[in-house]
Order: C-alpha cells, then structure tokens, then sequence
C-alpha cells in the first residue's frame, strides 16, 4: 500500500541526517513543517501498516547501516515566540536557536545548555542537561501527537529524571513546548554561554562526526558502597560519576574498532573517524560496558538511541 503524502521522498540515504554520519538509505523520508502535516504523515503511516521513526536534529542518534524499512518523518518545522517571562518553541527548532534567542531577550534557566547540539525536542525527550542545570528545570508544558490527536500535557506528568522522560517510553511525538524563566543580565548571560561554548568547542571541535556523549554518567546513589570505594571522591560531581573517568581507567581513549575510535582526550566520545559503521559502534560499546562492568561493577547505559 502506497503512502500519499506530497513531498514524499523515496530511498534516502540517512547519513547526512545525522552528526555521527551513519546510517543505511530509508524506504520514505518525510519533512514536516508542522503539526497538521505530521499528523497526517503519521495517519499515512499507519493506514499503510508501516513503521514510522522521528528525526529531528540527528544527534544523539546511532542508525543501522541496513535499508530501513520505514517511513522516516523528519521535523523541520521551527520557531519561538515570547511572552514576557514565558516561550513558546517548536519541537523541531535547533536547542542553540532557543538558547540565542532566550539570551538576547534577558531571559535566564538555559544558558548553560549553550552548545549541546540537536533540537528542543530531542532535548526534552533525553532531558538534556549540562553544569547542574537540566531543560526541564523550567519547562512548564509539553504538546504531543499521541498518533490520535494533539494535546497538551503538564511537566508533572511528563516523567523527567536524570536523562530520563516518559518519551523514551510513549510512542509520543513533541511538537512544542512552554517554557517560564527568570529574568538576567543579558551581557552576564551571553558571557556565560561563551564561556561554555568555548569549553564544549574544545571537545567537540567543528566538523567532528559524532553524537555526543554516548554514554550516561553514573548517579552516586545507584551504585554499591564497593564501588565507591573504588571512586575519588574528588571525582564525584553533583551526585554523578562521570562516564568519562570509568572509562579513562579502563583504556578507553584512543581504542578503535573498524572506522570508529575513542577520542584520545575523553574516554565518552565515539567518533566516526573513517567509515565507521552501526555494527563497529556496537561492538565497541560492548567492550566498553564489558570493561567498566569487570572493573567498577557499573552497568553502564547508553545516552544515544538506536534506530534500526
């Protein structure tokens, strides 16, 4: 059964859609502007009984190289719009577009996120966070497809936990979200967003083909009274070890498995150096958990998602 949607694009090649620069050619690619024209690639998807995956910003995503037999909708509908102390942004608008655009107005709360690549949406569905400071913190409501209808739902109900939401675990799709920050100095903020952009360009340099940080760092709370004796205690910051020290002492930087490597100054940074493949990300991330697991008694678990 063929899917009616204008615009509709046939076998495309997912690679360029994603900052790792991996992934196999999809069956239909999609691009929706906006809610109503999401709505229906969605309805289109399910009347012709076939799978359908959101891309947004293509961080944080690993792709199977394979032929995804699927309808792939990408978001590219953006925008924000103020009112006084409250925004209003689309799910698919660029998270370094809301940060600008919060901080030229005087507006405080996420301006330590400066430099995290990816949409809003994207963000809010990982519950990206950076320095103590986390999107949710100020997020007051989310607007969803839930496949049927678009409604809107409170941050209360919405599941947020450290790096954690309840879309990692709904079939929902974000289109907007509500924020309500604070007022600041507009020259104190854009400072501090410099500053962290700086530090972040330092690991992530232009150009680097990779999809972040690819692992979670550890809560202190989840783990054994053993394994923190096995910690520096000065190591430990805001309650979380971060993955980047475990895997520094397990060998980690510099490791390559086919066109995939560590980098060699940060242990949590895969990078797709040649024509590194979905299966070469796989296999060097089960060594990794192997590894930490051996050493630290620590499950590691993955900040990316993988689509296949």
């Amino acid at each position: 059964m063929s899917l009616q949607l204008p615009g509709l694009r046939y076998d495309v090649d997912l690679r360029s859609l994603t900052t790792l620069g991996i992934g196999g050619r999809a069956k239909y690619l999609f691009k929706a502007r906006d809610v109503s024209q999401l709505a229906h690639a969605v309805k289109e998807a399910r009347r012709a009984r076939m799978r359908w995956v959101v891309l947004a910003g293509g961080s944080n995503v690993v792709i199977s190289d394979r032929h995804i037999n699927a309808l792939v909708i990408l978001l590219s509908g953006s925008g924000l719009e103020l009112k006084g102390k409250t925004v209003i942004v689309k799910a698919g608008t660029p998270l370094s577009e809301l940060i600008e655009g919060v901080i030229r107005a005087g507006l405080c709360g996420l301006e330590t996120l400066s430099g995290i690549p990816g949409s809003v949406g994207g963000a809010i569905l990982g519950n990206a966070g950076a320095y103590g400071q986390s999107i949710s913190d100020h997020l007051m409501r989310v607007t969803i497809f839930d496949g049927k209808t678009v409604r809107s739902i409170g941050k209360e109900k919405c599941g947020f936990s450290y790096r954690e939401s309840i879309f990692k675990r709904k079939p929902w799709i974000i289109t907007e979200a509500q924020f309500s920050l604070a007022r600041g100095d507009r020259k104190l903020l854009t400072k501090r967003a410099q500053e962290i952009m700086a530090i972040r360009e330092k690991k992530y340099p232009p150009g680097l083909r990779c999809p972040g940080s690819f692992f979670k760092n550890v809560l202190v709370r989840s783990v054994t009274k053993r394994t923190l004796t096995l910690i520096p205690r000065e190591k430990i910051i805001d309650g979380k070890i971060p993955t980047g020290y475990l895997l520094e002492r397990v060998g980690a930087c510099g490791m390559r498995h086919g066109g995939i490597e560590i980098a060699e100054y940060h242990g949590n940074l895969l990078l797709n150096r040649r024509r590194g493949t979905y299966r070469d990300v796989r296999a060097l991330a089960s060594v990794l958990k192997r590894r930490v697991k051996r050493r630290f008694g620590i499950t590691l678990e993955e900040e990316i998602h993988y689509i296949q």
